[in-house]
């Protein structure tokens, strides 16, 4: 039984998502019940949504609970550890397409950065594809979090406020210094430029080293 107030998972018996993906979930007792009563409604609702339709609403699309203070990313980062904790990757995976959707129709670095908060919060380090996309956002727009000073000022809160979340953007640039588009790859592969321009003396010819050990 899916305990969660009056709903009760002999409802849904018939959906093949939940007797695959959730009666292997250790959340689930020997007794067939799975407790969902410590979940906030306004996320079990689109939970629900998702057993039904494999799909769930943006906070703009259909939402009756004006009260709960989440962000579309928010929103979604919330759904990808619900499908994290209910051993659900089909959520999980779902929640992360929407969130990189949520970006690009709507991108807001302002909110970007405030849900890097609620990402690293939410997310095991075993678990890390919804972590994985806020580190390909964060570099690909880096250059906009030092366009003024306000921009500045959160950027730095959020590196001090999340340190794993600068310990992982460091390291994705030890791995990956460089990303570019190959034609036969695609976009963002890494890469190494044969050529550059020395910033110092303006001129060509420059290449691309690692940093001598001093």
């Amino acid at each position: 039984m899916l305990s969660i107030g009056f709903f009760s998972r002999r409802m849904w018996r018939g959906i093949s998502w939940l007797t695959t993906d959730f009666d292997r979930s250790p959340q689930e007792s020997s007794s067939g019940e799975v407790d969902l009563t410590d979940s906030n409604l306004y996320l079990v609702q689109r939970l629900m949504s998702f057993f039904y339709d494999e799909d769930y609403s943006d906070p703009t699309e259909g939402d009756e609970n004006k009260e709960v203070p989440l962000s579309a990313l928010e929103l979604h980062a919330e759904m990808y550890a619900l499908g994290d904790k209910y051993q659900a990757p089909g959520l999980s995976r779902l929640a992360t397409q929407k969130y990189e959707r949520s970006l690009k129709r709507d991108w807001v670095p302002e909110d970007f950065l405030r849900s890097i908060a609620k990402v690293y919060q939410l997310t095991p380090e075993s678990n890390r594809e919804l972590r994985n996309a806020v580190l390909h956002h964060a570099r690909s727009n880096i250059k906009q979090f030092q366009s003024n000073d306000a921009m500045r000022i959160q950027f730095k809160d959020t590196n001090r406020g999340v340190p794993e979340f600068t310990s992982d953007l460091l390291q994705s640039y030890i791995d990956v210094p460089l990303r570019g588009k190959c034609i036969q790859c695609g976009p963002l592969q890494p890469i190494q430029p044969l050529q550059a321009r020395c910033l110092k003396c303006g001129k060509g010819g420059a290449w691309w080293e690692h940093d001598e050990v001093i």
